[in-house]
């Protein structure tokens, strides 16, 4: 199920009655924050944005909207729902799926919404024990594709070709077919932004990790809860 499919499930979910703390705006991300959540089957399910605690039950809060950065759909996961959490691939896996995360979200109301503690559910700064595992300083994070790769030397060798065939323009001219030199750095920076907009549409979670400090990220093998 898409971020958009799931968008349109809140409308059937029941809301939730209690306000809710999200994190101060440009603080750095803990615990499950930022992480990819995914249904049973392996669907992109949205990115988590906390974890917090209500009445003795734990929640994970999740924005399930489109693009994240610009809209957002919250909802609410008890943690008794995710079957695991892997935090070398900063993924959190439900034990449901797609058809029926409608009945284990709560849609949350973005009008409840607390930056700071004077929420009813409150964050929770550290995982259940056996949930998380501390990682040393300059261990390694995530692997990135191929696809990240070739987007990011695409990026970086289109202004220099271009400066090559502007100069070479100035110093000894160009004729003819030669014009068509003006075209190769146009062309590399097109499948660099090609190769980035296909990736953003495919994983849209991508970039979120760019705020965390490795000394306030958990890490560690997968664990069940």
């Amino acid at each position: 199920m898409s971020p958009a499919q799931l968008a349109a499930t809140v409308r059937v979910m029941v809301v939730a009655p209690w306000t809710y703390e999200l994190p101060v705006t440009g603080s750095f991300a803990e615990n499950l924050d930022d992480y990819e959540l995914r249904t049973a089957e392996g669907a992109h399910a949205g990115i988590v944005t906390g974890l917090v605690t209500y009445d003795n039950e734990l929640y994970v809060l999740v924005d399930a909207g489109r693009l994240p950065p610009l809209t957002h759909t919250r909802l609410a996961i008890r943690l008794a729902d995710v079957a695991e959490i892997d935090h070398d691939a900063l993924l959190v896996r439900l034990a449901v799926d797609r058809d029926h995360v409608d009945e284990a979200a709560l849609a949350l109301d973005p009008a409840k919404a607390r930056r700071g503690p004077d929420a009813e559910a409150v964050r929770v700064h550290e995982l259940p024990a056996g949930l998380a595992r501390t990682v040393a300083p300059g261990s390694e994070g995530p692997v990135e594709t191929a696809s990240s790769l070739v987007a990011l030397v695409g990026a970086t060798l289109s202004p220099y070709l271009l400066l090559v065939v502007v100069g070479l323009w100035a110093t000894r001219g160009l004729a003819g077919w030669e014009h068509a030199a003006f075209a190769v750095p146009a062309l590399v920076s097109l499948v660099a932004f090609a190769v980035a907009g296909y990736r953003l549409y495919r994983a849209p979670h991508i970039g979120h990790h760019a705020r965390v400090a490795p000394e306030h990220r958990s890490g560690g093998a997968r664990a069940a809860s």
